[in-house]
């Protein structure tokens, strides 16, 4: 993706960092021309000097002023970060701001140069006499058991370094997704921090004529691109509801706005981003129903808190502490809260604050393994899914909407699935089709949601407001596990077991008709996707949990209806149900309690096309109807020409052969006849 090379400008930056900090050999990090970010990427290793009461951001801010003053025009972008020392330091209260387009994009980079060495995690640790694992060594008078001991705890001690830089790692990712990161202020000790300048060649928002290019393309979709951003859809969002005691529908309307980013490849692909908000439709709901409205569902914080009760800590499982804290906060396997909390605001367990200061759990929060704030959709809405690359179908039509990349990537990272089967990215984005489709071929989409490319097949011949569709669903082998190229959707690192028979559970893998989210969402959260009523899925599942109606193909079924000439949605119904893997543990407060997979709510997300796509669709309809009308006349007219030359041929063959027989007949009567002379010449004989 990225490629490496050395740069003249080092020197440059070298010699105007020199006045505020020792620099080391700095990078330059070069984008393709076809990726939206075009352009380079510096990062300067720098390590602060200690000067007394003088802050980080301080010196940030004076590099900064330096760089762009000295050096660079101002379309300079910077992105800081600063990795404390162990001295305990507190945030700044200055933010540094961040260029929000560009976060998705840099997390890569980031990734790549704050790796710590291990060899720095390592040293100087047991140098010490005051060290903690010093001092227990003491006790030991056994000097192999005492180097045993020694090795265990240097692990657990790099354990716990590494737990700690990835806590401070994500946590100033989510600042630099909220647009600000602000750096912490380390007193009179300075770690290192890096500075990342990005420098565009290009707007990426731009073309050479300063704006977005929007050529016609000889396609039927063209119309997909030329739209205003955002769509005029009839999007609703209904039938929120927690299944075993049927809540009513919390009915709201979704809209979606498409922000482009460059057409590339000469206008053969574009990049944009879709863009999504959901507000709930208080009219087209029931009198009582709203988003303060209070449900029941599992806690997933608890569930987080189950996963870990069996992890030692020098020779000491943990799950005393836990259950410690439990108790403190009357904590329990489910939790009550409001419905717009449940979805996307997002709500704050009691039980985090003092796991998070509980010194031997902290490291859960330092790890990110529990989540400040929880929801099912939190932070996703108002947001973006990602960056899509798509065919714009120039020069090829059938070629249109193939998506090439998501967020700059053509597989999936690595430890999302256990393949790299699993983990392609195939097929379209679910907005556009290839036209002039077949009823045989199945059809692929990207799905980022489930981070995971999926299929659907044709089922049948349907009509949409006047305009003829295909209805394709999804298969019913798509989410078995039994099927070979389904396995690596599995978790070969362990599953919990909800069912001890093996036809119903394979080993390491879900039920039928279930998809893992855990692995596609931050702190891995045991959350599964299935259809509503467990539709298509083994019957232990549905007779697990009472009140669930009984599964139905004509209600609990995604589909989409294509119009399959022009490969355009016509409508879609996307319908799904969110569940919750409630795990027994070792907990004395579950010790009653049996692995159980819970339905949460539904979610049955319905799409129609809008007047103008109808009628332009149907325009395509009626072109091919006429012309097959027309077909039909012609073929009739010309097979009544045939037939009139045909009977023009036979008439005048008859015709033909009545005159010849007649001539012949008159020629024969000629020669019966005896010549006039002879009769004369016998009578007067």
């Amino acid at each position: 993706m990225f490629e490496s090379r050395s740069d003249s400008d080092s020197m440059d930056l070298g010699a105007i960092t020199g006045a505020f900090c020792n620099v080391n050999a700095s990078v330059v990090r070069i984008y393709p021309a076809e990726s939206p970010f075009s352009g380079e990427a510096i990062d300067i290793n720098c390590e602060m000097p200690r000067r007394k009461n003088q802050q980080a951001h301080v010196y940030v801010k004076k590099l900064i002023f330096t760089l762009r003053a000295c050096k660079f025009p101002t379309d300079i972008q910077e992105v800081t970060w600063m990795i404390p020392d162990d001295s305990g330091s507190s945030r700044s209260t200055n933010p540094v701001p961040f260029l929000r387009s560009l976060f998705d994009d840099m997390q890569d980079i980031i990734l790549e140069y704050f790796q710590l060495d291990d060899e720095r995690l390592c040293r100087g640790i047991y140098d010490k006499e005051s060290c903690l694992e010093m001092n227990c060594l003491k006790g030991i008078a056994d000097a192999a058991a005492r180097k045993n001991r020694y090795f265990v705890m240097h692990k657990a001690r790099r354990v716990f370094l590494l737990a700690t830089f990835h806590h401070q790692f994500k946590a100033a990712l989510s600042d630099l997704k909220r647009s600000v990161y602000i750096p912490p202020s380390h007193g009179q000790r300075f770690g290192i921090f890096k500075l990342l300048l990005f420098r565009r060649r290009n707007s990426p928002l731009k073309t050479k004529h300063g704006r977005i290019n929007t050529k016609s393309f000889e396609t039927q979709k063209e119309r997909i691109f030329q739209q205003p951003q955002q769509q005029p859809r009839d999007v609703s969002k209904t039938d929120i509801s927690k299944p075993e005691i049927s809540k009513p529908r919390q009915p709201g309307s979704e809209y979606q706005e498409k922000i482009y980013h460059q057409f590339a490849l000469n206008d053969t692909r574009v990049f944009y981003k879709n863009q999504k908000k959901y507000i709930f439709n208080r009219n087209a709901s029931c009198p009582t129903c709203d988003l303060d409205v209070k449900v029941t569902i599992p806690n997933v914080v608890f569930q987080k808190l189950v996963d870990v009760s069996n992890i030692t800590i020098f020779g000491v499982r943990i799950r005393f502490a836990i259950e410690a804290v439990l108790k403190l906060v009357k904590e329990a396997p489910y939790i009550t809260v409001h419905v717009r909390e449940a979805l996307f605001d997002g709500y704050e367990d009691p039980i985090i604050d003092l796991v998070c200061k509980n010194q031997i759990l902290k490291f859960l929060c330092e790890t990110n393994t529990i989540q400040k704030r929880v929801g099912f959709f939190y932070e996703q809405n108002g947001t973006t899914d990602g960056i899509y690359e798509v065919d714009t179908g120039v020069p090829s039509p059938f070629k249109i909407g193939h998506l090439y990349t998501w967020n700059n990537l053509t597989m999936m990272p690595e430890g999302t699935w256990d393949s790299e089967y699993a983990r392609m990215i195939n097929g379209t984005d679910g907005q556009l089709f290839s036209p002039m489709l077949k009823r045989e071929q199945r059809l692929t989409l990207f799905v980022p949601q489930i981070c995971r490319s999926v299929q659907m097949e044709y089922q049948k011949d349907v009509s949409v407001s006047g305009v003829p569709s295909w209805r394709y669903i999804p298969p019913q082998d798509l989410y078995d596990p039994a099927l070979p190229q389904n396995r690596a959707f599995c978790n070969k690192a362990g599953m919990p077991r909800f069912f001890d028979n093996t036809t119903v559970q394979i080993e390491n893998c879900l039920p039928a008709g279930l998809i893992d989210l855990s692995r596609c969402q931050s702190g891995s959260p045991r959350v599964y996707l299935s259809n509503p009523n467990f539709y298509n899925s083994p019957k232990e599942l549905w007779h697990a949990v009472t009140g669930l109606a009984v599964p139905s193909p004509s209600n609990d079924v995604t589909y989409v209806d294509i119009e399959p000439v022009a490969g355009v949605p016509a409508r879609a119904k996307r319908i799904m149900q969110i569940n919750v893997g409630m795990v027994k543990g070792d907990l004395s407060i579950t010790k009653n309690t049996t692995n159980v997979i819970v339905p949460v709510l539904w979610m049955n997300d319905t799409a129609y096309f809008d007047d103008a796509t109808r009628d332009q669709l149907y325009e395509i309809f009626k072109a091919k109807h006429f012309s097959f009308i027309g077909g039909v006349v012609c073929l009739s007219l010309g097979l009544v020409a045939w037939l009139a030359v045909f009977v023009v041929i036979i008439a005048y063959t008859r015709q033909a052969n009545d005159d010849e027989y007649g001539r012949l007949v008159l020629e024969d009567d000629d020669d019966e006849v005896p010549p006039q002379n002879e009769t004369a010449t016998l009578a007067e004989a």
